[in-house]
């Protein structure tokens, strides 16, 4: 997975991955559109999907992440394109490149190996929290089935699912180096109260984690942790839930939530309330 940010004022940025001996993949990002290359034998370009361009001259967030034959691009935390290939590539490095007389610009370069592979697990749109699942009727007693056997086996009841609700930050944590309080609301969604767990948050290497002891099933719980500040810049951040794997859950592929933080450089004072206690 590659994840950074970036800007096109001119022309275009061309951003590689899985670069090896046979060929990479190359997202393309210019001003008349946004393509997704093949490029093997080297030289070589195939169209893999192509979309509208980006908007000029504003910082974006990028990811991009392999999985087999399947490439996903993500643009602002939104999926983007889209495709699928035979003969993947194993493995491979990344680059970046900008055709003669582009203006572009790049930071915050991650590349990492996720757990659940694509962007698509690791890095969602920001969508409402999934309706609760539906709470199957309770086994019902043998009703005579006639040959005086056993029930037929009854429907798995989903029973533990959490996911994440909401991220909000402190105000400081705009401004460039300044350590600061991240809030997150995560809910169980699922039937039945779950033990403890813990809630992971991560950006451009700064990180903070907070303890769930618990969840009653149906509720939610407001955590927070403090995190290392981060530079100016446009930074995409992730929540993960239940990253050490501690709770066995009905849903796996919704324990992530993925944004957008826009950290300043403070050029003047600024005097806000932080706390207000009754």
């Amino acid at each position: 997975m590659l994840r950074s940010s970036f800007r096109v004022d001119g022309g275009g940025l061309a951003v590689s991955v899985a670069v090896g001996d046979e060929g990479r993949y190359v997202v393309h990002l210019h001003q008349g559109g946004t393509d997704l290359l093949l490029d093997r034998p080297w030289g070589t370009f195939e169209t893999l999907a192509s979309r509208a361009a980006v908007e000029a001259g504003e910082w974006h967030a990028l990811a991009v992440g392999v999985d087999g034959g399947e490439i996903q691009v993500y643009v602002d935390g939104n999926p983007l394109l889209t495709a699928g290939t035979a003969n993947p590539f194993a493995a491979g490095s990344v680059g970046f490149g900008a055709l003669d007389g582009s203006s572009v610009a790049i930071d915050n370069v991650v590349v990492a190996i996720l757990r659940a592979g694509l962007p698509a697990a690791a890095f969602p749109s920001p969508v409402a929290a999934p309706a609760a699942p539906a709470v199957d009727e309770p086994p019902e007693a043998d009703q005579g089935n006639g040959d005086g056997g056993d029930d037929e086996p009854q429907a798995e009841v989903p029973e533990q699912d959490l996911y994440p609700v909401s991220v909000s930050f402190v105000k400081n944590f705009h401004m460039a180096g300044s350590d600061a309080m991240v809030q997150m609301t995560v809910s169980n969604g699922g039937t039945r109260a779950i033990g403890p767990s813990s809630v992971a948050w991560e950006s451009m290497g700064s990180s903070c984690a907070a303890d769930v002891d618990g969840l009653a099933a149906m509720t939610e719980v407001d955590l927070s942790c403090t995190a290392a500040g981060l530079p100016a810049g446009i930074h995409s951040w992730t929540v993960y839930i239940d990253h050490d794997e501690r709770i066995p859950e009905t849903d796996e592929g919704n324990n992530s939530l993925t944004g957008i933080l826009e950290v300043a450089i403070p050029t003047q004072p600024d005097l806000y309330i932080s706390n207000v206690v009754a």
